[in-house]
């Protein structure tokens, strides 16, 4: 069935050993490292499992295709696509997910390589200047402008509020239970299991936003006398049916709000892109403020500071007239 590590895949029956190649959730890490260890470095090779089981769980969740010959172009493309607008990957981190897919088909005998055809999308391009578009003041005008009339009215505001005080990416926020928020030796936390790089993470709480949550839990338990609140969504579309925001809902609620308050489109990464910026700029070091930020690489965070650097060059603009 596979070029080189054809027992990788524990096969379930006959047929599967035969001709249909099903290998969702039978993927078997330490053969796959035992067949590649001297051309790929351990790493690699985790991530490239990581990836390319988190492909086939979506691809059989989402379109109930479970072998391998069934997988074509369209599947891939749908992955890409989810990667990209709901999961909000940069390109050179799709990029990478791609290239584990493309490793286990070129590595399968017997089967058309539906990748053949998927190139790999465009480096990003970045500018400094670009993490500059949301500062404190603008997120502070932005939460003050919201009247509290409605329970969205209060749930947009500790949204925004939750945005700040934690740096969530969209996904996160959007997908928080109050069941994620755990006690862990006394100190509060947020535990996300659905994260960018797809492992459990844990966030610190600012004793601030905690008082928020637990004030806003209370009001909406009574106003929709609901009984247990652990499974219920923070932020949801619709308080009642307890279904999350889409990314889309959560970024068309940011900007309108922004475009009435400071006159800017901004969406939810904007919020995530700010506090790091905001940090740097009160003289965090850049190791605690990529921790905060749970980046994969220091050099990501490496690209705020540049932006911090650029906002302190403007100052030089402030030198008063002689």
């Amino acid at each position: 069935m596979m070029k080189r590590f054809g027992p990788l895949i524990q096969k379930e029956s006959e047929n599967v050993e035969k001709n249909t190649g099903l290998i969702t959730n039978n993927l078997d890490y330490q053969k796959l490292k035992k067949y590649f260890s001297g051309s790929y470095s351990e790493k690699t090779l985790k991530d490239y499992y990581f990836y390319f089981k988190n492909f086939l769980s979506f691809i059989s969740s989402q379109f109930g295709v479970n072998n391998m010959p069934d997988i074509n172009e369209n599947h891939i493309l749908a992955y890409l696509s989810h990667l990209k607008n709901e999961r909000e990957l940069q390109n050179s981190s799709i990029n990478k997910i791609l290239s584990s897919i493309k490793f286990f088909f070129k590595r399968m005998d017997n089967i058309k390589d539906p990748t053949r055809n998927v190139p790999k999308l465009k480096n990003d391009s970045y500018d400094p200047a670009d993490i500059l578009t949301l500062t404190q003041q603008d997120i502070k005008t932005m939460v003050n402008s919201i009247e509290v009339d409605t329970m969205k009215d209060l749930r947009n505001r500790l949204m925004l509020r939750t945005l700040y005080y934690t740096g969530l990416r969209s996904g996160e926020l959007r997908n928080l239970r109050y069941q994620d928020l755990v006690d862990i030796q006394g100190n509060k936390k947020i535990k996300l299991t659905k994260t960018k790089s797809q492992k459990t993470e844990y966030v610190p709480l600012n004793p601030k936003l905690i008082d928020d949550i637990q004030e806003y839990k209370q009001t909406v338990k009574i106003s929709y006398n609901f009984e247990k609140m652990h499974n219920k969504y923070l932020f949801p579309s619709y308080y009642l049916k307890n279904k999350p925001l889409t990314n889309q809902g959560l970024n068309n609620i940011i900007k309108k709000i922004s475009q009435k308050s400071i006159g800017k489109k901004i969406t939810a990464h904007t919020f995530r892109h700010a506090i790091i910026t905001i940090l740097l700029l009160q003289g965090v070091d850049l190791d605690r403020v990529s921790d905060f930020a749970r980046h994969s690489s220091l050099r990501i965070t490496k690209h705020y500071d540049d932006a911090v650097e650029l906002k302190k060059a403007s100052t030089v603009q402030e030198i008063p007239d002689l």
